[in-house]
């Protein structure tokens, strides 16, 4: 874009960094240019197409300019501007920047102030499946994902999506806090006894696997207002245990403590955690001794 040819009315605001600047940033000409049009704009408050134009140029030069994005926004809902383009340009910018906040929030506003409806929200739970398949632990995409769903209260699927999301990677504690909202967010019955037969089976895959085992001992403390709805949960647990045993789970162990009424075997496990987990030998033996 030739910006002085498309402003030809706006007279470019340089930088003011002082008559003195200690350390001046060297900016590129191009960067130079397009900012010093941009703090022209803000004090216009023009909203217009040449001035959504000028906000892409900055937010492609830098993605964090959260000032870029909100005077953006401004311009979409001014101009009553389609949308679908606009995600398809914020897409694009956030596939090198993964982790860039103002590009989800900036997501989130056009969610939530100027789209609707569950064929927006399902459109974007497919990008952010696609961004949790590059990087399966992205903080901000797995709470663009709980917001999308708990706003416009498109649930149904979300278990199963999850069960594969964890199905990949066992280990990926995002993926099992997400199974938790699902599960106990959407409200109504939840079948915990369907739940700890899912955990245990998980738990006896990969004995070495916190993130199963924290999740069981979520669902037991849960369990303690209403222990009939978990038949046979005690052989179960048994059982998995005594798959565990091969493995020396510390995991399965430390369960052992947490949760079997047995003192003695919770001390003689105390007893084995002491020798096996030594970075936390203090910490067994604080437990030993409260037993």
């Amino acid at each position: 874009m030739d910006l002085p040819t498309v402003f030809p009315d706006l007279t470019p605001t340089p930088q003011d960094d002082g008559p003195s600047p200690i350390c001046a940033i060297q900016y590129s000409p191009n960067f130079t240019e397009i900012m010093s049009y941009f703090r022209t704009l803000l004090k216009t408050q023009e909203l217009s197409s040449r001035a959504l134009q000028l906000t892409a140029l900055v937010v492609e030069e830098n993605a964090a300019n959260y000032t870029a994005w909100w005077y953006r926004r401004k311009c979409l809902k001014s101009l009553n501007s389609d949308l679908g383009p606009e995600l398809i340009f914020t897409s694009e910018i956030g596939g090198s920047n993964p982790k860039n906040y103002q590009i989800w929030y900036h997501r989130r506003a056009l969610l939530s102030d100027l789209l609707g409806g569950k064929d927006d929200a399902k459109y974007e739970l497919k990008y952010v499946d696609a961004v949790l398949r590059d990087d399966c632990k992205n903080y901000h995409a797995w709470s663009h994902r709980q917001y999308i769903v708990r706003s416009f209260g498109v649930w149904e699927g979300e278990k199963e999506w999850v069960e594969g999301v964890v199905g990949r990677d066992g280990r990926n504690n995002s993926g099992w806090s997400y199974r938790w909202f699902v599960v106990f967010g959407e409200g109504g019955e939840v079948d915990l006894k369907s739940e700890v037969t899912y955990t245990l089976n998980q738990c006896t895959l990969d004995p070495h696997n916190e993130s199963p085992f924290k999740y069981l001992t979520g669902l037991l403390k849960l369990s303690s207002a209403s222990p009939d709805k978990f038949l046979n949960v005690e052989g179960r647990m048994e059982e998995c245990l005594e798959k565990c045993k091969g493995w020396d789970s510390v995991h399965a162990k430390c369960f052992v403590v947490d949760f079997d009424e047995d003192e003695e075997v919770k001390k003689r496990v105390c007893r084995e955690l002491m020798e096996e987990d030594k970075v936390r030998r203090k910490y067994w033996e604080g437990r030993l001794a409260k037993i």
